[in-house]
């Protein structure tokens, strides 16, 4: 163990690898880049709901009725999650030809959120396939409101603020420079590390320090290298 490590050693050993720690570093970066044109990207598309009509018979401009709206938000989120939307949903893209997919697929690629404190939410749907999470975003934009107000027993309960028409699918995963710099950082600071702690327990003597400090004896001498 070299009892004489500081930043001083610290700057010596990563000189003295910093060859390996390049070489590490690219390797890691490396493997980062073949994953990431490797695996399958990922899509994902959003529509926007607002709670609207949480008490018909409220005056629209009292607080306790925004209130209402944004505390039903929740529930409306766990309608859309639910068996009796997806299955609607389901069952709406096997009648237009778009494939016999399963609830428990569907709730998979679906995600949902109020937007800070407000009334609005989103309704998130992700995949590898970008025809097929848009059939889904435009399945539920048709049917969200419904199978909520029957839900709900309410009429016009939510608003869909999303044109169909418009939804677009947006690649969310992977992103190149992000996995490049993580690949990059984890290979650098890993390499350093390894090479910091293989400096730390180098039991190589470099001087007179080193040979007091490990067998404990007095130095006599020393011999001088000699150049022809």
């Amino acid at each position: 163990m070299n009892s004489d490590f500081g930043i001083k050693m610290i700057f010596i050993s990563m000189k003295k690898y910093l060859i390996h720690i390049l070489v590490i570093t690219l390797i890691c970066t490396g493997i980062s880049a073949a994953y990431t044109f490797t695996v399958a990207p990922v899509y994902s598309v959003s529509i926007t709901c607002c709670s609207v009509n949480a008490a018909p018979n409220y005056d629209y401009s009292s607080s306790n009725l925004v209130n209402a709206q944004q505390e039903l938000v929740n529930d409306y989120i766990e309608i859309i999650k639910s068996d009796k939307m997806l299955t609607v949903v389901r069952d709406d893209l096997k009648e237009k030809g778009y494939g016999n997919i399963s609830v428990k697929r569907i709730r998979s690629m679906i995600s949902a959120q109020q937007i800070d404190d407000t009334s609005v939410f989103t309704v998130t749907v992700s995949g590898t396939d970008r025809k097929e999470i848009l059939n889904i975003a435009n399945n539920l934009c048709e049917n969200v409101e419904s199978v909520i107000d029957e839900t709900q027993q309410r009429s016009h309960a939510v608003d869909v603020l999303s044109d169909k028409a418009l939804l677009a699918p947006v690649k969310v995963s992977p992103i190149v420079t992000k996995n490049l710099f993580i690949g990059a950082a984890i290979g650098f600071l890993g390499s350093v590390i390894l090479f910091l702690i293989i400096s730390y327990y180098d039991r190589t003597v470099r001087g007179e320090k080193d040979l007091k400090n490990r067998f404990e004896l007095p130095i006599i001498g020393t011999i001088p290298s000699w150049n022809k």
